[in-house]
């Protein structure tokens, strides 16, 4: 099934559809939104948000990137939406949340978490669509709304910050990690 026929039948309100899609592409969305807001809570519910707007809006999907791409980009804007409101609020307490399997065990993984935590929110962005959910330069970019260069740089911004940071460390980090690369 094409990517403009997937989201025909999705605005169609085919379930069967629905399903699949959801199934097919609910983990990398729900990966990407943990690392973005560092909670598996606000993260399941931008999940859910962003496949509720896919179904809502899957009418407006004109094939111009791929349906993946396409559904990062809503993915991203709930993001950017949810970033903005809470702009202004304050965690009272931090409480430990269920992780996905072996995250928190790793203390390397403790130590990338920060490192991305500290990153520009544009940096981190296209790294992480670059390097966890595995995509093309010119889908970053398309997911993003930037020339493929801006991507490209914002992408090798981070990775240097990152090496930086976890080759030599930083006060924030809770430990020093061990060899670790970034490419």
């Amino acid at each position: 099934m094409t990517d403009a026929e997937t989201a025909r039948r999705i605005h169609e309100g085919d379930p069967e559809a629905i399903r699949d899609f959801i199934a097919l592409r609910y983990p990398e969305i729900y990966r990407l939104l943990r690392h973005l807001t560092l909670h598996a809570e606000d993260a399941e519910d931008l999940t859910q948000q962003t496949f509720v707007k896919v179904r809502q809006f899957a009418g407006r999907y004109n094939g111009r990137a791929s349906l993946r791409t396409w559904l990062h980009r809503v993915a991203l804007r709930e993001f950017t939406h949810w970033k903005r409101a809470r702009r202004k609020t304050y965690r009272l307490t931090e409480q430990e949340t269920a992780e996905e399997p072996g995250y928190a065990a790793s203390l390397d993984a403790i130590a990338v978490g920060q490192a991305l935590a500290r990153l520009p929110a544009r940096q981190r962005e296209a790294f992480l669509l670059l390097e966890l959910q595995e995509m093309s330069i010119s889908e970053v970019a398309a997911t993003m709304g930037v020339p493929i260069g801006t991507a490209k740089s914002r992408a090798h911004h981070a990775r240097m910050a990152l090496r930086s940071m976890l080759q030599f460390g930083t006060e924030e980090l809770t430990h020093e990690p061990r060899a670790f690369e970034v490419r």
